[in-house]
């Protein structure tokens, strides 16, 4: 099989139609693989009530800025339209319903198999991001089925709760931000941590946060481990204060859920807890199962620098601390895309 594609990238969220614009302006028209019908569908799907903490002056790719004024906070919905005005506008190749499900290298090129088509390229762009599937502990099996949970992932809105009291566990930014809106439509509602997380008001001396952090270069510094894992230490919340909630009396903080037996939950201090109704907020792990390539991954993290894979001709964009803490954000992605984009650019010329 010959190559038909000089790049394909895998994935047309923020981070693949970034990489597609700079390639674009560097003469190369890549392939962008977007398994979802429509451009933004990950963000419309997730809860109702959700707003970015970031600001809509930091959320700009490259050659189109976010249309909102200074200091707006978007909500999800807002977001998908931009990255589908964005993806017309430089009227991108993409092809959708394109759920790509294994990747391979021949000597020459790889192979990008989507259902029964088998698509083959020079070099390949993964932009699917990273922790893509829903985490749920192992022992949350053990529950009675009376009792109702759901990941995060799966959360709507307060009407979608059955009446009963709530237990969400984990505290980290969803989980926080669903513990809050629940807590304020009069839930009875606990959250289950190891301990508090680090809180970040939303603004600070009359400026957002994010205007602190770009401004100390915090945003734009490596984290102490550099590349290969997507791992990294604690996000800490924006805007939420779990303590400050807990104080006021709107939510009960409770120790980490540590295993489950029909209707009861056991907490690391030697209580136990029954819940009508639980929420694991309790994040995602990777899925890159689908990459059939020696020395691609490892333990289920991409092996890469910088985005550079040690294969020849592989790339990955929109991970967390590919390269500096904001490589996953929205409107700081961009950095990051102009860098992989001119590798893969040069990868085969």
């Amino acid at each position: 099989m010959q190559p038909t594609h000089d790049v394909v990238i895998i994935g047309a969220g923020q981070a693949g139609l970034a990489t597609a614009y700079y390639l674009q302006q560097m003469g190369v028209n890549p392939l962008l693989l977007e398994a979802a019908s429509t451009i933004g569908e990950v963000w419309r799907g997730r809860y109702d009530s959700l707003r970015l903490f970031t600001p809509s002056q930091y959320l700009n790719l490259p050659g189109l800025a976010f249309p909102a004024p200074t200091d707006h906070y978007p909500t999800k919905d807002a977001v998908a339209d931009y990255l589908r005005a964005y993806a017309e506008k430089f009227d991108f190749n993409i092809m959708y319903d394109a759920r790509v499900t294994r990747l391979t290298k021949t000597a020459d090129h790889f192979e990008v198999t989507i259902g029964t088509e088998t698509i083959a390229a020079k070099a390949v762009i993964v932009a699917t991001g990273a922790l893509q599937s829903p985490k749920i502990p192992a022992f949350a099996s053990k529950l009675h089925a009376s009792v109702n949970h759901l990941h995060s992932a799966h959360y709507r809105n307060p009407k979608m709760i059955p009446d009963g009291d709530i237990l969400i566990v984990g505290g980290g930014n969803s989980g926080a931000q669903i513990g809050e809106e629940l807590a304020l439509a009069d839930r009875n509602v606990s959250v289950s941590i190891e301990k508090l997380p680090r809180h970040l008001p939303q603004r600070f001396l009359g400026k957002d946060i994010f205007w602190w952090l770009t401004k100390s270069g915090l945003v734009s510094t490596k984290p102490a481990k550099l590349v290969g894992s997507t791992s990294s230490t604690t996000i800490p919340t924006i805007g939420v204060d779990l303590k400050n909630l807990s104080q006021r009396g709107k939510l009960n903080i409770v120790p980490r859920v540590i295993d489950a037996q029909g209707q009861h939950l056991m907490l690391a201090d030697g209580s136990t807890r029954a819940h009508a109704n639980i929420i694991w907020a309790t994040g995602f792990v990777n899925d890159f199962s689908w990459i059939d390539i020696q020395g691609a991954t490892e333990d289920q993290n991409p092996i890469h620098t910088r985005g550079v894979s040690p294969v020849r001709g592989l790339y990955f964009i929109g991970l967390p601390f590919l390269h500096s803490k904001g490589s996953a954000f929205l409107g700081f992605v961009k950095d990051d895309a102009q860098y992989v984009a001119t590798m893969a650019a040069t990868a085969f010329s």
